[in-house]
């Protein structure tokens, strides 16, 4: 699927790479073009799209008349400073768990449509760079004006299908403001993505509180859409609470991803009574006490409502038999014939069948990747799944918001979209800001390093020869840092 989506945007970009090639090289349309793109500040190259727009417009210059903006770009350049400070020993630590843990638990991850965010969701991902990186050099903007520095443009673009944003600072006027205003310029985008995130962050924890007028949670992981595709489809209805999964209790959608990967770590088994097994393979011509001479997928034959059981008690007698599935899943869960012995028996008090406990464990003879599931929910009877469990909770959009009201219903995407991008705010917001303070060539930690150390050092390094060189060291010890980071996060999340 990632690499079908990879060729797709390969063929889209060569499509368009190729009528730019033509209409720029073409006799007859070169010079129309040519002047078209220049004069509305167009330019495309393979991979990439950007608009340019020169000046700045009067809105900026509003805005940065704002009484109180000196004070918040102050607390900006010190957030910026203490995170660049320790950025460097975070990447070390992160580089350090790349290694001692899983990829699915790495912190540091490159967004990949297909891969690590389904392309349902690619929407509010770019949606969400978008406002991001706009707000991020639009932070530079104010802040330069503030600071009587002229902005020489400012524009957006599209990298493959990733979208930006950036602003061009007249260099001059740069290099003759002092260090501290230098770094209030050099730090706005930072703190902007800072404050960004700790919105997202708050949007985020104070959703149950927002939605509660219109929305309870605790109810279970309620059903907002199922794919066509799924087994499911049809079977959950929209607007279901999902209260069970085989025996496992959900009251929200983490606990619904919990249970999901509890049952496939699990080989889950049901209490039967031997006698009722024995019962049944006699009528299916099955020899009691041992195995079957069929396959253990193939002693069902066809039938739909029926799976094959293995079952073995506590003599080590094993068998197996075909039994209707629905039926065997409303008895207790076990993993052993002892777990089907209630807190409240006394197994002395038992009665013994053939010398041994009266039950028996039977777990359902599948794949290794199958597990048969039994899902409660609010709106019908229990639903049978049979097959990867990975695929229910893949298949089946739910949310914790359960509506209060009917009518209430209508508006059940509501906290699904505010939740969404609280969650891709705070952690795309974070990761640019982490992305960009760190001292890295290039990037605004870059300017940032430059601009800290110019003013703080003199003092203390009077050699500019000398401050420079460290300037470079940390540079390049960050660069390698995040370079690091990023391909093993990357290598991690393809393999």
């Amino acid at each position: 699927m990632a690499l079908q989506a990879a060729w797709y945007i390969a063929l889209v970009w060569l499509i368009l790479s190729s009528i730019h090639a033509f209409l720029s090289t073409f006799h007859v349309t070169s010079l129309v073009y040519t002047s078209f793109l220049n004069r509305n500040g167009l330019s495309v190259s393979p991979g990439h799209f950007r608009i340019y727009w020169s000046g700045c417009g009067t809105w900026v210059h509003r805005l940065a008349t704002i009484p109180g903006l000196r004070t918040w770009f102050n607390a900006g350049s010190v957030v910026s400073a203490i995170l660049l400070i320790a950025s460097l020993p975070v990447l070390a630590v992160l580089l350090l768990q790349t290694f001692q843990q899983p990829p699915e638990q790495a912190i540091l991850k490159p967004v990949i449509p297909g891969v690590n965010v389904p392309w349902s969701q690619m929407v509010y991902v770019a949606l969400t760079i978008f406002v991001c990186a706009v707000l991020h050099e639009l932070g530079h903007a104010v802040a330069a004006v503030k600071e009587q520095v002229r902005v020489d443009g400012y524009g957006v673009f599209v990298f493959l299908i990733y979208p930006g944003a950036f602003v061009d600072l007249h260099e001059e006027h740069m290099a003759v403001i002092s260090t501290l205003r230098r770094l209030r310029i050099y730090s706005a985008g930072v703190w902007h993505n800072f404050v960004l995130a700790a919105l997202g962050g708050a949007l985020v924890v104070c959703m149950p509180t927002l939605m509660s007028p219109l929305f309870a949670t605790g109810q279970g992981a309620v059903v907002v859409n199922v794919k066509q595709e799924s087994a499911l489809y049809g079977a959950l209805p929209v607007g279901t609470q999902i209260t069970q999964i085989s025996g496992c209790p959900i009251e929200s959608v983490p606990h619904f991803a919990s249970c999901i990967r509890r049952i496939y770590s699990m080989d889950i088994g049901y209490c039967l009574r031997l006698d009722h097994v024995q019962k049944q393979q006699r009528l299916q011509n099955h020899p009691i006490g041992s195995e079957s001479t069929q396959a253990p997928h193939d002693c069902c034959g066809p039938s739909q409502s029926d799976v094959c059981f293995a079952y073995e008690s506590s003599q080590m007698h094993q068998g197996s038999v075909c039994l209707n599935a629905r039926n065997v899943t409303a008895n207790r869960i076990c993993r052993s014939a002892r777990h089907c012995i209630s807190h409240n028996d006394d197994i002395n008090q038992l009665p013994m069948v053939l010398g041994s406990l009266p039950f028996v464990c039977a777990k359902p003879q599948l794949d290794p990747t199958s597990r048969l599931l039994r899902i409660q929910h609010s709106l019908g009877e229990d639903v049978m799944f049979e097959g990867n469990p990975y695929l229910v909770f893949y298949q089946v959009h739910a949310t914790n918001y359960s509506p209060r009201w009917r009518w209430a219903s209508s508006l059940r995407y509501l906290p699904v979209f505010l939740e969404f991008c609280g969650v891709y705010l705070m952690s795309i917001s974070s990761a640019l800001c982490f992305l960009n303070v760190v001292p890295v060539y290039y990037l605004d930690g870059h300017w940032v390093l430059i601009t800290l150390i110019e003013h703080f050092l003199p003092a203390y390094v009077p050699s500019q020869r000398a401050r420079n060189k460290f300037a470079h060291a940390v540079l390049t010890i960050g660069t390698i840092l995040l370079s690091a980071n990023v391909l093993v996060a990357l290598v991690g999340v393809l393999r």
